[in-house]
């Protein structure tokens, strides 16, 4: 009866659960895929079960699935990973992943967490391509520009700015 329920709510757990949970034994043979999995990915469980993982993480963009394969954690010290994983239809995705290891009777299991984060690298590219094309427009105008916090602290001269005060950009930043 306690089985019974522990199983239950694993399974609530596990369906309910927008990221990828995939259990592996020692061999990287998947033995556990969750709806998550499913709609990362595209497989279905059925479709999984008893494949290895390198369905959905090629070696070479995978130290975590080489590690696995050697018989080693998949990471040390259980740190998150970013990496590259494969969908069904061949694309590549960013993901975040974190596993835990269990341990039953003599065999090893590995249960992953995958996490999609292809849509957050984008917006951290962007982000990125913005403040340079920002950064660019600051440096090369003709203008004296300052930029300062919320304690009006300096925290950017552009080089027309260090020109016109006289100062080093280090005498600069950081003064009010």
């Amino acid at each position: 009866n306690r089985l019974r329920k522990e199983e239950i709510l694993f399974r609530s757990v596990t369906s309910s659960s927008n990221d990828a949970i995939i259990s592996v034994d020692s061999k990287s043979r998947i033995v556990f895929w969750n709806e998550g999995a499913e709609n990362i990915f595209g497989y279905r469980a059925l479709e999984t079960i008893g494949q290895r993982m390198d369905l959905i993480l090629a070696a070479e963009h995978n130290e975590c699935f080489n590690r696995l394969v050697s018989g080693k954690p998949p990471l040390p010290n259980k740190q998150a990973m970013e990496t590259m994983a494969v969908k069904k239809d061949k694309s590549l995705i960013d993901v975040e992943l974190t596993y835990s290891q269990i341990s039953a009777g003599h065999e090893k299991f590995y249960t992953l967490i995958i996490r999609d984060i292809t849509r957050k690298k984008h917006l951290e590219q962007e982000l990125y391509n913005k403040e340079a094309s920002l950064n660019a427009i600051i440096s090369s105008s003709g203008e004296a520009i300052i930029t300062t916090n919320q304690q009006g602290l300096i925290e950017m001269a552009n080089p027309k700015a260090i020109a016109l005060f006289g100062y080093a950009r280090q005498e600069l930043l950081g003064k009010n």
